[in-house]
């Protein structure tokens, strides 16, 4: 297979890897950190985003795919992760909803601090199997009024930015932006997995976000979930000859996503990994599945060569 020359932004395929570990770990840092009073968090949290846009926007389609696999699999250090994936998500879907430049980075600033008041508390609850406390209902309840508190401790003074954050939980507030978030906060939180429970797959989180729960079509959540396509980037999909598949890459139309084949008809695992075109009748995707539901799944890394080689066309 001929491989591109650069990896969309990074010289090698654990380059490009190594970056996103280092964005997440380097959010988790900045979400955790202690007021300090000063312009430094604003200026560090600034320079994060550059970063972050800068290697999202080199490969989008192999973005989203690391980070869905990680939010949908991974339950430590769920509050950056959520986090992260609610800024991507924002970043992809802002052009189609024809947010002004001034909206969309509010949006993106919002969605990676919204639960900042209750960064701990998050991760304790992915993990935690016991009940919710009535002090835990108290803080989270609470969260939005303590996480605006906290970034204007941090030095943040933009006040579209902290409305955005602040209301992000009300359902009664009509500001566009803000419910823009409500989606991508409640999407976000479906697929991921809990201690008590597996994470839906994305399909299933679709509906939820374009019904809210009714049979009434939600404007917001469908214009989203068509950006994404049926099946995002990280998706496990079962293919019409009874293949176990993973997109890879937003298709051209939304049902048609690059997939690569990592379960024969008969559950065995291929010599390696392989693309298949689901436009074609007997490769063409009939379901999705659970992220857990499918065991010894290949790892991202093992999947680099085939995810770069879909976005040139040289793997199919």
């Amino acid at each position: 297979m001929n491989m591109p020359s650069a990896y969309h932004g990074a010289a090698t395929p654990a380059e490009w890897l190594h970056r996103w570990s280092d964005l997440e770990s380097r959010l988790a840092a900045l979400l955790l950190a202690a007021p300090s009073g000063r312009d430094d968090w604003p200026l560090a949290f600034s320079d994060w985003l550059e970063h972050a846009r800068s290697h999202l926007d080199a490969d989008t389609d192999a973005g989203l795919f690391w980070i869905f696999r990680l939010a949908s699999t991974t339950r430590v250090g769920y509050s950056s992760i959520h986090a992260l994936l609610c800024w991507a998500l924002a970043r992809v879907v802002s052009p189609a909803l024809a947010l002004s430049a001034a909206d969309a980075d509010t949006l993106e600033r919002a969605a990676l601090t919204m639960n900042i008041g209750m960064t701990r508390l998050q991760n304790l609850l992915a993990m935690q199997t016991a009940p919710i406390t009535p002090s835990q209902r108290t803080q989270i309840d609470a969260h939005p009024s303590r996480s605006v508190e906290l970034l204007q401790s941090h030095g943040v003074k933009d006040e579209r930015w902290l409305f955005v954050v602040k209301y992000h939980h009300d359902t009664a507030c009509l500001d566009f932006s803000t419910r823009v978030l409500q989606r991508l906060d409640r999407y976000g939180a479906l697929i991921s997995p809990r201690q008590t429970r597996d994470g839906r797959h994305l399909v299933e989180t679709g509906h939820h976000l374009t019904t809210q729960g009714t049979e009434k079509i939600d404007d917001v959540g469908r214009s989203i979930v068509h950006e994404l396509g049926l099946f995002p980037p990280g998706t496990l999909v079962r293919l019409a000859d009874d293949s176990t598949a993973i997109a890879l890459r937003r298709g051209e139309n939304p049902g048609d996503p690059q997939v690569a084949v990592i379960f024969g008809p008969d559950g065995k695992k291929p010599p390696s990994p392989f693309a298949v075109d689901t436009r074609q009748p007997e490769w063409a995707v009939v379901s999705a599945l659970h992220g857990t539901s499918v065991a010894d799944v290949p790892s991202v890394d093992a999947l680099l060569p085939l995810l770069f080689a879909t976005r040139d066309n040289a793997g199919l």
